[in-house]
């Protein structure tokens, strides 16, 4: 089984796709549209045009010279760049509040909830510890 997105003018769907047999030297594939998700397009667009530009005031080459745009602003300005941390988070808000639209505080909802949590900031954890692993230098803000 392989998933595999497809991002139309309209909407984002995943489609499933099950290889059933070969027939004459050729794969017969099936689609499978009962597990299409409907997603919001325009939330999307905008993660990932959040996306790039985190990547590029990540890596705006020689720091030395800087496209101004492209570096923090002091203390009483703001420039693009200062934008992408704000941006992800109101990203987040809108899609918590999607993920949860329907479901409630119940305790399997709250149970997972905690897991991913506790998922998420084992890996992070992780990553930060990575290769050395010395818990003198870790540090877990919060």
């Amino acid at each position: 089984m392989i998933a595999l997105p497809i991002l139309t003018a309209s909407k984002f769907l995943e489609v499933v796709l099950f290889v059933s047999h070969r027939k004459k030297g050729k794969f017969v594939v099936i689609l499978n549209t009962s597990t299409m998700n409907k997603r919001l397009l325009s939330l999307d667009v905008f993660r990932g045009m959040t996306v790039a530009l985190m990547i590029l005031v990540n890596n705006a080459g020689d720091w030395a010279h800087i496209y101004l745009p492209l570096e923090h602003a002091e203390w009483n300005g703001c420039t693009p760049t200062d934008l992408v941390f704000p941006f992800f988070l109101f990203i987040v808000g809108v899609s918590i509040s999607y993920a949860f639209q329907g479901k409630s505080a119940n305790k399997e909802t709250i149970t997972k909830l905690i897991i991913r949590s506790l998922k998420l900031f084992g890996l992070g954890l992780f990553l930060s510890l990575f290769p050395e692993f010395d818990f003198s230098v870790v540090r877990i803000p919060g």
